[in-house]
């Protein structure tokens, strides 16, 4: 397997605390080839049964996430961001978001460029899906603000 290509999408969030927070995203483009021995069934192609190269993966899109600590106000450098985005795009077997192809020419720029923008949307909209802790997180704060108000 080779990196073919990967690119970035630098933005920020807000987090459960209304702190602004910089969130870094990689999408690598990962080749195959049928040595590498990633295969995905497809049961409508009777191709997969016989011929394994019918049914070989050729690329692979990954994602990798890297966002500021809520403590890394003035400290973030979005090189080293990229980087640890850039390493967990391809750690790709870990659960992060993939797509997977058989077909050459299907991930193209168009469809990176989609991708990084639809996972963006949904890191801001859902922050917990991607970092570990934070539903937790936001709901103690959110409990500690409640008992705050109450005694007030």
């Amino acid at each position: 397997m080779k990196v073919k290509k990967s690119v970035y999408l630098v933005d920020k969030f807000v987090d459960y605390t209304g702190t602004e927070r910089p969130v870094t995203m990689c999408a690598s483009s990962i080749e195959c080839d049928v040595k590498d021995g990633i295969v995905i069934g497809d049961f409508r192609n009777p191709d997969c049964i016989e011929d394994v190269e019918a049914c070989s993966i050729t690329k692979i899109l990954s994602l990798g996430i890297a966002v500021g600590h809520i403590n890394d106000k003035n400290c973030w450098n979005e090189e080293i961001g990229k980087k640890i985005a850039l390493g967990r795009s391809l750690k790709w077997n870990v659960g992060s978001p993939i797509l997977v192809t058989s077909y050459k020419g299907f991930i193209s720029t168009e469809l990176v460029d989609a991708f990084l923008k639809k996972e963006m949307e949904h890191f801001k909209k859902d922050p917990g899906t991607y970092i570990t802790g934070y539903d937790d997180s936001k709901e103690r704060y959110l409990k500690k603000c409640q008992t705050e108000q109450k005694q007030d």
